[in-house]
């Protein structure tokens, strides 16, 4: 069975502190399906990682597959994290993260797919690599700002 793309849904907020955003897919998801989620988070005056293990709605258990921050005196943090789907229905997922800080961004994308590896953890992963950074190091704008 060839893996397809099914649907998926983004997310962003801007807060003072302890951003939280829980957003649901547009359809229901199917039973077996795995779930990616993308999140990126922002934080302006704490370079400590605060995010939050994903939840959602069906109580499954995701597990983070890469994560790695880039810093100086401000800190981004990026992951991937999976699940699979342990029900057919409707699928609300959460994201949080706990900070000190004045200023925080956090968003996330999910998305669905059928016929990617549905054993828990992370069987669907099959290499991963990554490494610290600096904003001397990367060509990257603030978030927010157009590239």
């Amino acid at each position: 069975m060839a893996w397809s793309l099914v649907q998926s849904k983004k997310t962003t907020t801007v807060a003072a502190a302890s951003p939280s955003i829980a957003a649901a897919f547009g359809s229901n998801v199917t039973a077996g399906n795995r779930i990616i989620l993308y999140v990126g988070y922002f934080n302006d005056t704490d370079t400590t990682d605060h995010l939050n293990t994903p939840t959602d709605s069906q109580g499954n258990t995701y597990t983070k597959l890469i994560g790695n921050s880039v810093s100086q005196t401000q800190c981004e943090f990026c992951y991937i994290w999976t699940a699979v789907a342990s029900a057919t229905g409707s699928l609300t997922i959460t994201v949080s993260a706990g900070t000190s800080g004045t200023g925080s961004e956090l968003g996330w994308t999910a998305e669905e797919y059928s016929g990617l590896d549905a054993s828990a953890g992370a069987g669907c992963l099959d290499v991963s690599a990554a490494g610290p950074g600096n904003f001397a190091s990367v060509n990257d704008p603030h978030p927010g700002t157009p590239p």
